[in-house]
């Protein structure tokens, strides 16, 4: 191995190290990704910060009224999973959330209930 790709490749270990989550005892790289949210028309717009992740490896989910969304990407060879949990009001149906990825941002838009509804347990959201 040349000199500069062995220090290449200890300078990312190292890179990588620094910045793991040495909590996790599964070995899975586990980050909580920043949003922020605003409400726009009535509707709770959120934006979740996923950069790197592709569509297909983005998992969105609703149980009750908590939004649990998940993202696998690569950093320096190794998977790791973005995460993020959201606690929605009563007020938002969730039922009718709607999904977009563009530019590494999950844009999440949630319309205002109009009326009470038996809601699903678990809800898988689609992509667009």
């Amino acid at each position: 191995m040349a000199k500069n790709s062995l220090s290449n490749s200890i300078m990312s270990d190292l890179f990588y190290d620094m910045f793991r989550n040495s909590g996790d005892i599964f070995g899975d790289i586990l980050y909580e990704n920043s949003y922020s949210y605003y409400i726009v028309n009535g509707a709770k717009c959120i934006y979740i910060t996923m950069p790197g992740v592709k569509k297909e490896d983005l998992n969105i989910t609703v149980e009750g009224d908590v939004l649990k969304v998940i993202g696998v990407r690569k950093l320096f060879g190794k998977d790791e999973k973005l995460t993020q949990q959201i606690r929605t009001s009563k007020d938002f149906d969730v039922t009718k959330v709607e999904a977009k990825l563009e530019d590494g941002i999950l844009t999440l838009s949630i319309p205002q209930e109009e009326e009470q509804e038996e809601k699903p347990a678990i809800k898988t959201i689609p992509i667009k």
